[in-house]
């Protein structure tokens, strides 16, 4: 059953307090403002771009651009004069290279920027996962996804950091000078293309894993906060519905003020009709009821001292 799953893995965090604490505080210099909707749309956008085609001849075109520097730099300097026109034949040509590759290079780095702010942050969060050990089945599970590509999640993602900067400082002053002779831009968009052709069908999984780890890290740092309240237990599959809740409490209301209460739902008894004056706490024990039946349903704990449910939707209804 994956509610009894997601319980074991929030009972094996929740003994967990410096594990939790590391994840909380890893790359915290520094928000983590990824988009990962946008970033795995950035990963599974189609580019037509063969960076083994072209790699060679953007390195082998830098290179003869920047030794025709060199080579005319330095007569100048010797002699007062310089021949440029072999370097200014080979920027010609780089810019040719550059406008045909101008769409694809658009494309490939179009949304870049937000998709992928801070990604190092991502990664250190990673690492911090890959290296510890879990006994939990889902924990397990989970982690084991992090490691099945050619690369550890982490060491990919923070590869993909570091080309984003690259990518960013393309607006550099000093960048700018050098994009032409270099290709500076070109390359910059053969090494993303080269990671997305080796990472882009893992980015969606790792992303989806590393947020079911902050999920179940939240709800065991809940559970280490609220030691007295336990996991509900759950009604085979097959056995009549009922709902049973002892000494029910609202989670986000202070223990001294927390007015508790006992209802069974279910059997002959399948309408629950509250009623009273204003103020006197219909609502709060209704949303009691609606938080609990979630919490319990994610693997969380519950304010109570039993709750036993079936698995289970919540729904509302609110009429005049």
């Amino acid at each position: 059953m994956q509610i009894e799953a997601w319980q074991a893995a929030v009972a094996e965090l929740k003994m967990k307090p410096d594990f939790r604490e590391a994840v909380f505080t890893a790359g915290s210099k520094e928000a983590i403002n990824a988009d990962g909707p946008a970033l795995k749309q950035w990963a599974a956008t189609v580019v037509s771009l063969e960076y083994r085609r072209w790699w060679p001849w953007a390195l082998l075109l830098a290179a003869l651009n920047a030794t025709a520097f060199i080579q005319a730099a330095r007569s100048f300097i010797l002699t007062g004069s310089a021949y440029w026109t072999p370097f200014i034949l080979l920027l010609a040509l780089n810019g040719l290279v550059l406008y045909r590759m101008r769409k694809q290079l658009a494309t490939l780095m179009a949304g870049l920027d937000k998709a992928s702010d801070n990604l190092k942050s991502i990664a250190d969060v990673l690492e911090l996962i890959e290296h510890h050990k879990f006994e939990a089945p889902l924990l397990r599970s989970l982690h084991s996804q992090l490691l099945t590509a050619e690369l550890p999640a982490s060491k990919a993602i923070a590869g993909l950091g570091t080309l984003c900067e690259l990518e960013d400082s393309r607006h550099n002053m000093v960048v700018r000078l050098i994009d032409l002779p270099l290709l500076y831009t070109m390359q910059l968009g053969l090494a993303l293309q080269r990671w997305r052709l080796r990472h882009s069908a893992h980015i969606a999984t790792w992303l989806d894993t590393l947020g079911e780890f902050e999920t179940l890290i939240s709800l065991a740092t809940y559970a280490y906060e609220h030691p007295e309240d336990p996991f509900p237990e759950f009604l085979p599959p097959g056995a009549p519905a009922e709902l049973q809740v002892k000494d029910l409490g609202h989670p986000l209301l202070a223990a001294t003020a927390c007015v508790r209460n006992s209802l069974t739902l279910g059997g002959a008894g399948q309408l629950l009709l509250v009623s009273g004056s204003n103020m006197s706490g219909k609502s709060t024990l209704l949303r009691a009821v609606g938080v609990s039946t979630l919490l319990a349903t994610i693997g969380a704990p519950v304010r109570a001292a039993f709750m036993r449910l079936p698995a289970l939707s919540v729904g509302a209804s609110i009429h005049i």
